[in-house]
């Protein structure tokens, strides 16, 4: 029978009491498995979403050529120049139902009718007269033909006289002249930017059936930007 210190037998008692009945003494006496977890549900969500960025990387409409119409290191297209212009086919130098355009060339003013106009006379008959208000319209709406030669030929063949060359030389610069004038003081063109020559033979260009035949040559014009 135990007869001393009760008070320290009850505590080692109770202690040993509480760890013969705890957790761990069981851990202690058989070993302690890991406790069992429900087994985590595998990340649907997450695999989905990756697999549908992948396929959208992968498919041709979201690559970057076709997004914006750009390559790879051009972000929206900045480094690239301006897209290039629809090929406009061939050019035609017929008029169709306009009255005065500029050649394919660039060289000429072609006319619908002759532009010849009698020195005597300051306004010109029709079609002549709607023919050379296309051609002030032309020159308005092209700022970048600065100098545009009125040219006057003769249909005659000259032969060696020289009063005949001479005759046909005045009367083809009068003719010019009434060209310039009427252009210039009718319908406002810029004397700076015309001359009128007349030439006593004829001319070495295609031109309009007519005695006195013009050509509306385009000398000089404005450098393109």
């Amino acid at each position: 029978m135990w007869t001393g210190e009760p008070e320290r037998f009850g505590l080692v008692g109770f202690v040993g009491a509480a760890l013969l009945f705890s957790p761990v003494a069981g851990c202690v006496a058989g070993g302690c498995a890991e406790p069992s977890l429900p087994p985590a549900e595998p990340p649907t969500a997450a695999i989905a979403l990756e697999l549908a960025d992948a396929g959208r990387s992968s498919s041709p409409s979201a690559s970057p050529t076709a997004v914006g119409g750009t390559a790879e290191g051009e972000p929206g297209g900045r480094d690239r120049g301006p897209a290039a212009a629809p090929d406009a086919g061939p050019c035609d130098d017929s008029l169709g139902s306009r009255l005065a355009q500029v050649s394919c060339d660039g060289t000429r003013i072609l006319v619908a009718h002759p532009v010849a106009l009698h020195p005597k006379r300051t306004i010109p008959e029709q079609p002549v007269r709607k023919t050379l208000d296309a051609v002030a319209r032309l020159m308005a709406e092209r700022p970048d033909i600065q100098l545009l030669r009125i040219e006057v030929y003769t249909s005659r063949r000259v032969g060696d006289s020289a009063g005949q060359r001479r005759g046909e030389t005045l009367a083809a610069q009068g003719r010019a002249d009434s060209v310039f004038r009427y252009l210039w003081r009718r319908r406002g063109v810029s004397a700076e930017r015309m001359e009128a020559v007349g030439y006593g033979q004829p001319a070495t260009v295609e031109t309009p059936a007519s005695r006195w035949p013009a050509v509306l040559h385009i000398v000089q014009r404005a450098a393109p930007r």
